[in-house]
Parts: structure tokens; sequence; C-alpha cells
């Protein structure tokens, strides 16, 4: 008995020191090179150098199907970097060179897209989990195949690949490893296999090479392994898996994948950068805080019904269609907890419109055009003039076109052919359409406008509304109900809300709902 209540007492004691250990060092700046020091002193060292496995037959048909699917990288893609990961930094010279030995597949930002990819790392992490000495999780994919008899370049050349401490390598591999399609050498061994494997191994401690085949493709599949404190559920780690683009090595700072939501009660709905850790921050920027998600019709939040005390949403309806808005308004109504609030911050549209009939052009000045003068060298390229016609336009509805890049990531291309502005229309019949109807009416018009051009290829904003017209789209879609429309209250009441008084706060309109 007292054998028992001792081994019982240490137990105790040593789950203590993990879970003091790992809020202490997630509560400062932590090196790979401390968390893995940690992860060893609690779970001791792993002692062999790697493991070999076999994929099912039906998991191997439905990979190759998929990657038989996937378009090829282009250059441009191979540059891009996920910001949330430490990544290499290839010149040009070395990436035309890798792409003559291996074509790069693109698997995009999105791992949901792919079931095979998740079925492959759950049957991954159900072998390895029997295998490893700690709790790990997974942080990269990527796919590439490597050309026949192609030359001793990049993975073909034997190297360590210098990860930080604490993470390893899955190589998967959809053929044989034979002399026809290639095989995987590690320091002075030749690995081969008379089917599709995997094979986890310590890809920086370890000197490794591909082998090109003599007839075909080397297929691969890279999965990243970091080693962790604790186990990291699917949902939580799925987020950093994609994007991994093919300069990427490894999470940015081990801290990263222990965020979560759990026991968060505050929600930001397309947040941007303006994240805050007492907030669960959804949007589809790659940025350290952010829960990266699409808005669209149908997909919901991945959150629990009434978990939510309050939600926000500032200036980022008007970016989206009316299908997405009332799909949104209806996740908010399901994850808020009764009498819940919901925030909503967006363009004043009435007092835009307002000041445009009036010619107010100081209320224009005051907001220094709506930042409208930094895309107004594209519409010169179209005769479009700078007035204050164009300028409202443009607050309820302005898009850029193929030729322009992308205004939110910061890829702008300036060329004779881009575009950035207002839908493109004589100056009376705009006119007519501004003074003539509702917000919400005059960007359901102007949009169409804007989709009617052939060379369109993205909103900035799409939609628009009056006071009642939000109330209505919101109270119509949910069983949310208006309760407070002071501007002054809602700033007042709510100024925990991170950037709710912002540079937008004096064109802005605030309303409160909460659920009934």
């Amino acid at each position: 008995m007292i054998f028992f209540k001792a081994k019982f007492t240490k137990f105790k004691y040593m789950i203590k020191y993990l879970v003091t250990k790992t809020k202490s060092l997630l509560s400062s700046e932590l090196t790979f090179k401390d968390h893995y020091h940690t992860v060893i002193k609690t779970f001791g060292e792993e002692k062999r150098d790697f493991y070999t496995f076999h994929l099912p037959e039906n998991l191997v048909l439905e990979l190759n199907t998929l990657i038989n699917s996937l378009d090829e990288t282009s250059i441009d893609d191979f540059s891009k970097k996920n910001p949330l990961k430490i990544s290499t930094d290839f010149s040009k010279e070395i990436i035309s060179k890798l792409i003559l030995n291996n074509r790069y597949l693109n698997l995009g930002e999105d791992i949901k897209k792919y079931p095979a990819l998740v079925e492959l790392l759950n049957y991954c992490k159900k072998i390895l989990e029997k295998e490893l000495f700690s709790p790990f999780a997974f942080v990269g994919v990527r796919v590439w195949e490597t050309y026949p008899k192609s030359s001793d370049f990049g993975p073909n050349a034997m190297h360590k690949d210098g990860f930080d401490p604490g993470h390893s390598k899955i190589m998967v591999y959809l053929n044989p490893l034979n002399d026809h399609f290639g095989k995987l050498k590690i320091e002075d061994m030749v690995i081969e296999q008379d089917q599709p494997s995997a094979l986890w191994f310590k890809n920086s401690e370890l000197n490794h090479s591909g082998v090109p085949g003599t007839k075909n493709k080397r297929r691969v599949i890279e999965i990243t392994v970091m080693n962790t404190l604790k186990n990291i559920s699917e949902r939580d780690y799925l987020n950093f898996v994609l994007p991994h683009y093919h300069q990427d090595r490894h999470l940015l700072r081990p801290e990263l994948i222990y965020e979560n939501n759990d026991n968060k009660k505050y929600l930001s709905i397309g947040s941007g950068k303006n994240v805050d850790p007492k907030w669960i921050c959804l949007d589809a920027l790659l940025h350290p805080g952010i829960t990266r998600f699409e808005f669209n019709e149908t997909e919901s939040f991945p959150l629990e019904s009434r978990s939510i005390e309050i939600a926000y949403n500032s200036h980022n309806l008007e970016h989206l269609n009316e299908e997405v808005t009332k799909n949104i308004v209806k996740e908010v109504d399901r994850v808020l907890v009764k009498n819940g609030k919901f925030i909503l911050k967006i363009p004043d549209f009435e007092k835009v419109k307002h000041a445009y009939i009036n010619n107010d052009i100081k209320f224009f000045e005051r907001f220094n055009f709506f930042d409208t003068k930094s895309i107004s060298w594209s519409w010169e390229n179209y005769k479009v003039e700078y007035s204050l016609l164009n300028i409202t336009a443009m607050m309820f509805c302005g898009y850029w076109n193929k030729h322009y890049g992308d205004h939110f990531s910061n890829m702008v291309h300036r060329n004779e052919y881009a575009y950035h502005g207002p839908p493109r229309l004589p100056a009376s019949e705009m006119d007519k359409i501004i003074r003539n109807n509702s917000p919400k009416n005059i960007a359901k018009y102007l949009s169409r406008i804007a989709l009617s051009d052939k060379e369109f290829l993205a909103f900035n904003h799409q939609n628009a509304w009056s006071y009642e017209e939000l109330k209505e789209t919101v109270e119509n879609n949910s069983c949310l109900k208006i309760s407070e429309k002071s501007k002054k209250d809602i700033q007042k009441n709510y100024s925990f809300i991170p950037n709710i008084n912002d540079s937008m706060k004096d064109w802005s309109m605030y309303l409160e709902f909460t659920k009934n």
C-alpha cells in the first residue's frame, strides 16, 4: 500500500511540475532549444534515429488520386512564405535549379480541402504515438516529385535540414523505394521498400538525400513533426499544417502550437491583425493569434454553440456579399449565450451619402478622402475622374481587376492596365443612383456593374446598409434584437474591445444586439 501511495505521489508531482513548467515557459519569449530541453526533462529523450512503417492500400490510392489533381507550383508561389513560420530564403537561381530536378505541387492554404491528407496525418499520429517518446504535433506538409535521373542538387544532395531542436520529419513515399522509383539514403544506409511506406527520422541530425529513380518519378509527401509538452488536438494543430510553402521549415515560435480558444468568451469576427489573447480572432489572414477561417455562405464557426458572451464585428461585413453576411449573423446567433451581445461597427453609409448630396468637402477632407488617393493612380488608367462622386461610389462598392494584384495582401502591381476603384459609369447615372437609393440598394446596383467588367478580380466594398437595413438583416436572420444604438454609449460600455475606438470611429455606425 505504501508503495502505491509513493508511486501516486510521484505521479501527482510530475503532473504538477509539467503544468507549472508549461505555464512558465509560455508566459515569456521561448526558444525552441529551451522548449525541447523541457520536453526531454519531462518525457526523456528519443533514442532511435528513424522508424519505418507501411501505409494502407486504400489510403495510398486516395493520396495518389489527390496528387494527380494538384497544380504545379509556379516560381512566384515557390517564393511565398508563411509569416507564422521560419523559412529558408532561396535565390531565384536556386529555385530555378530545384524546379529542374523536382516537380513541386501546390497544396494551397486549407487542409480541410484534402480529406486524404487529414486521414494520412491521423494514421501517422496513431502509429507514432506508440513509438515516439513525447507528445507531438504536425506543423507542416508539402508534396513534390523528383524526376528520374535528376542531378545531385537540393533534396538529392546529402544534407542535414538544420531545423531548430525538437523537430523531425516523416517522409511518405507513395511508390516502392527501389531502383525504378528512387530511394532514400540516410548516412551510409540506402533505404529500400517493396511497397509504399513512411519513414520518421531525425532530419536535422542525420545526413540524408533522395536517390532519383532510373525510370519513374519519386513521389513524396513530407510532414514536419514538432515535439510538444502536451497532446495537441487535431483541430488545433491542423491550423498550422497549411499553408506550408516550399521554403517554410517550422513554426516561428514554439508557443504558437499551444494557442487555442478554450475558455475564451469573446469573439472578434474578421479581426484583421487586431488580436488580443483574451479574444478568439477569426480571419483569413496568416498572423499570430488568429484562428484562420474563410467566411462563406455555409461554413460554421469552429466554436461550440452557446459558448460566447460577446461577439464583435468591425468594418468587415461591407466586404462580403449578402449571403455570407446572413451566414455570419446566423453563426453569431448560434455561438452566443442567452443575453449575449453582438456589437457591430460599419461605415456610416447614410452619413457618407448625406455629405455627398450636400457637397460637404470638409467631411471628406477630415477623413482623408477615405484613403482613396493611394489608389487614384489606377483611376487615371481608365480616365475615371478623382471626384467626390467617385469617392462616394467607392465607399459603397469598389473592386480591382486582374491586372492590379491584391489590395489586402499589399501585392499591388502598378501598370497601365491596373484598376482599383468604383464601377465605371457616366457621372449623371452614378449621381442618380446615389441620390435616389438606400445604401443597400446603391451597393447592390453598383456591385452588378462591377461584376460586368470582364477583367473583374475581387471586391473591396460590395455591401452597405442604413441603420434600418442593417437592423432588419440581423433580426430577420437570428434571434438577436437591437438593444442599443447610441454610438456614445456603445463606445463607452465596450471600451475594452480592441480598437473599438480607432481612427475610423468618427465615420462609423455602432449597433448593439442582444440574443433573446
